[in-house]
C-alpha cells in the first residue's frame, strides 16, 4: 500500500510555476530568497489571477479525497484488520516479556533515539554552515 500524497495548496502550484523562472533569471539566488519573493508576489495577486491555481488545488483535493475513499474501501479493510491483529499479538508478547528483556530493548531504543538526535543536530549544523539554514 503506497502513501497517499496530501493535496497541494494554490500557493504551492503558484510556486511550482514561478520558481523555475525566478531561478533561471537569478541563478545565484538562495532558495529562501526565492520563497520570499514568490510569497510577496502571491500576496499582491488579485483573486482573479489566483483562480487558475485555486482550480488546480481544488482538483488535487478531489483527487486526495478519492484516494482516501479508495484506501478505506472494503478491499483494504482486511489488510487493516490483519495489521491490527499483528499489533495486538506483538503487544501481548511484549507484555509477556520479563522486565529485564524489556529493559534491554528500551535501552536499545533510547540509544537509537540519541543517535538520531545527534545525526539531526549534525545535519542542521552543516545546513547552517552552508548558508541554507531555515530561519
Amino acid at each position: 500500500m503506497s502513501r497517499i500524497k496530501r493535496p497541494r495548496s494554490a500557493f504551492v502550484y503558484y510556486m511550482l510555476k514561478m520558481r523555475p523562472k525566478l531561478e533561471k533569471e537569478n541563478p545565484q539566488i538562495s532558495f529562501k530568497k526565492v520563497c520570499k519573493l514568490i510569497g510577496e508576489s502571491w500576496n499582491h495577486l488579485s483573486e482573479e489571477d489566483k483562480k487558475p491555481f485555486q482550480k488546480q488545488a481544488d482538483d488535487d483535493k478531489l483527487r486526495y479525497q478519492r484516494e482516501i475513499k479508495q484506501l478505506n474501501s472494503e478491499n483494504n479493510t482486511e489488510e487493516i484488520e490483519e495489521k491490527d491483529d499483528l499489533l495486538k499479538e506483538l503487544n501481548k508478547k511484549w507484555k509477556e516479556l520479563p522486565s529485564e528483556e524489556q529493559e534491554k530493548y528500551q535501552l536499545l531504543s533510547l540509544k537509537d533515539k540519541e543517535r538520531l538526535k545527534r545525526e539531526l543536530d549534525n545535519f542542521h549544523q552543516s545546513s547552517s554552515d552552508d548558508g541554507t539554514d531555515s530561519d
